[in-house]
Formats: C-alpha cells, sequence, structure tokens
C-alpha cells in the first residue's frame, strides 16, 4: 500500500466564462485546495492574467486525503483530460464526474480511521503469533488476489502500447500531445568507496549511527509471480526491444495520426483501470493490517511480520560536503546525461 498523503482539502471544480458574451466554456478545472487555503484564492490566483473569469461551478468540502481524491478524478475521467488540471466535460458528465467525487470522498471517511490506525500498526514489534482465518477475511483475500492479477496484467499491456508508441517515433524526439523524449543534463556523484580507500580515517569521522526502526513487508498469502499470472505476456515483455534515443533527432517530430491517438487513448484506459484497482486494493490491505493487528499472521490470508531493525552506520555526506568542499569535489564523479520518455496522461489535441 502506497502511503497516502493525509491532507485534508477541498475538490472545486471551475469553468471560465467570456466577459463580453458570457458564454461559459467547454472545459472544467479540477483541482484542490488544502485546509489553509479557499476556493475564492485559487480562483484569485487562476484570474491573474487570464482574458476570461473563472467561475465556481462546485466546491466539494471535508475531503480528507485530498490530494489522493483529486488524482482519482483525473485518472477515472482521463478520456476527457485535455491538459494540466482541464478536462472536456458538458454539464450532464460534470454531474457525473462530482456524483463520483463525493462518493469517494464518502469512501474515503469510512476508512480514515483505519488507514490512519494501519500506518500506526506498522511502527509496532508484532508478536509472533498467528490466528485463524474468518470466512469474510478468505472472501476480501480472495478479491485482493482478483485484483493485483488484474493489475499485474494491466501494467504488462502497459508496457507493451508504451513500446508501440516509442516505436512510432522512429528517429524523432515527440509526438506533439503523446510521447516526448528529453535528455537531462549531464551531472555528477560521489565515489564513497574511492574515498574511504583513500581517507579512511576521514571517512570514520563522517560516519554516523541511524537508529534502527521497526519494519517488515505485508504480503497476502497467494499471490503469484507475473510469470505465472500471465506466462505469455510475459514472454512478449522480454521479446520487447531495448530502447535507445542516443541517435535521435530530439528537435524532430511525428505528426499525430488517428492510428497513434488510438494506441495512445488505450494507453490511457489502462492507466485509468491501474488506478481504479490502486485504491480498492489499498482499502482491502488496509482493512487486512487492521485484522492482522499485532500479529504476524492470519493463516492463509496474509503475512506482516514487524521486527526492530538494527542500528546502521551511514556516511554522513551532506555534513562531508558542507565542511570540506573542494576534498568532496576532487571524489565527485561525472555521470552523463540521461534520456527520458514521457508519454501523456491528456489528450491535448483534435479527437
Amino acid at each position: 500500500m502506497a502511503k497516502i498523503a493525509k491532507t485534508e482539502g477541498s475538490i472545486y471544480f471551475l469553468r471560465d466564462v467570456d466577459y463580453l458574451t458570457g458564454e461559459v466554456g467547454r472545459y472544467v478545472k479540477i483541482g484542490l485546495v488544502r485546509k489553509d487555503k479557499s476556493t475564492e484564492q485559487r480562483i484569485r490566483e487562476h484570474q491573474t492574467g487570464n482574458p476570461r473569469g473563472i467561475k465556481d461551478v462546485h466546491t466539494m468540502t471535508g475531503v480528507p486525503f485530498v490530494e489522493k481524491l483529486e488524482t482519482q478524478l483525473h485518472y477515472r475521467f482521463i478520456e476527457k483530460w485535455i491538459a494540466g488540471e482541464w478536462m472536456d466535460l458538458n454539464d450532464r458528465e460534470l454531474k457525473e464526474v462530482i456524483k463520483e467525487g463525493e462518493r469517494l470522498r464518502d469512501e474515503q471517511k469510512i476508512y480514515i480511521n483505519e488507514l490512519m490506525n494501519a500506518e500506526n500498526l506498522a511502527k509496532e514489534v508484532s508478536n509472533g503469533r498467528s490466528i485463524p482465518a474468518l470466512d469474510e477475511l478468505l472472501k476480501i483475500k480472495d478479491r485482493y488476489i482478483s485484483l493485483h492479477e488484474r493489475s499485474e496484467i494491466v501494467s504488462g499491456e502497459l508496457k507493451l502500447i508504451r513500446s508501440q508508441i516509442v516505436s512510432m517515433l522512429g528517429n524523432a524526439g515527440s509526438i506533439p500531445g503523446v510521447i516526448s523524449v528529453s535528455l537531462t543534463a549531464a551531472g555528477s556523484s560521489f565515489d564513497a568507496k574511492r574515498f574511504e580507500t583513500e581517507h579512511p580515517d576521514f571517512f570514520a569521522q563522517y560516519r554516523v549511527v541511524k537508529p534502527g526502526t521497526v519494519g517488515g513487508s505485508f504480503a497476502v498469502t497467494g499471490k503469484q509471480m507475473f510469470k505465472k499470472i500471465a506466462p505469455q505476456l510475459d514472454e512478449k515483455i522480454k521479446a520487447l526491444p531495448k530502447e535507445h534515443f542516443a541517435g535521435n533527432d530530439l528537435e524532430k517530430e511525428v505528426p499525430l495520426s488517428d492510428h497513434v491517438k488510438k494506441t495512445h487513448l488505450n494507453h490511457l484506459e489502462l492507466l485509468k483501470e491501474q488506478k481504479v484497482h490502486e485504491w480498492e486494493m489499498d482499502l482491502i490491505e488496509c482493512q487486512l493490517k487492521m485484522a492482522i493487528g499485532d500479529h504476524d499472521e492470519i493463516e492463509d490470508v496474509c503475512k506482516w511480520k514487524r521486527v526492530k531493525r538494527d542500528d546502521k552506520e551511514e556516511f554522513d555526506e551532506a555534513r562531508f560536503k558542507s565542511e570540506l568542499p573542494e576534498l568532496y569535489e576532487s571524489f565527485l564523479v561525472p555521470k552523463p546525461g540521461v534520456y527520458k520518455v514521457a508519454i501523456s496522461n491528456t489528450r491535448p489535441y483534435p479527437i
């Protein structure tokens, strides 16, 4: 379960209005304000430099995990996501989005205590004992396994589609609105091993002890590896060509085609499914963690052994860099820039 940002706030839905004609725009901005801000403040920020007025259509208040809800709404309606936080929604579609947002907010409110308590349990050493499974927990576990297997397949299919989109680039650097390749700036890294070899006394002076924390992996019983879940898909992924962009002209663009748009939409639909599964799996994992409590295991359902880890010594690179910058720089190793691929989560082009 990914750690959820526990920030309360509101989700706003904004439209723009033509000052001269009063015409209401087709786009809706779905964004968030944290508890220390209001929708009115955000409107004033968006209004600056905007030749059209900003209208608050609806504000959904009292959202326990506002970042999570904003992300879920963007992805659940990803086929309508145009750019930034702006979505192409008519009034009927907007009502559907708001209704789904309210449902998810209410779901967050139901599980807020369990989500918080599950994170607290992660900090406690378990007692080494197991407990028998109730029928209800076995059903919940079966649902989790089903979601996990489908999520693994979706992740695999996303890799295939990514490879297809990359192949459409040829030796270009982008397909507008779909994919872009960029080369990061060259950098450097500190060669700690060489420094320890050449200056062992100095190295020892900058070693610090990090207190051990409680830790342990949570695992649902019966989860299978990807190659067991989807062996044919696994073979296809293994056969994919390696990505190589060193010879690409990053300034060159490939024009959009209907085939590219369709492939991109398939990618987005899979992302949508992935995010929907992610939230349900988070809630199920939370329920199972609460059921296991301070035990190590629920038989045939899940395991969560938590132990106190040993203290660990680490090299304090930040302090060393601050106190002896010239010596630090003499042990920097150049790192070349790397190529990064970004496939757009939005559709900023004619559909």
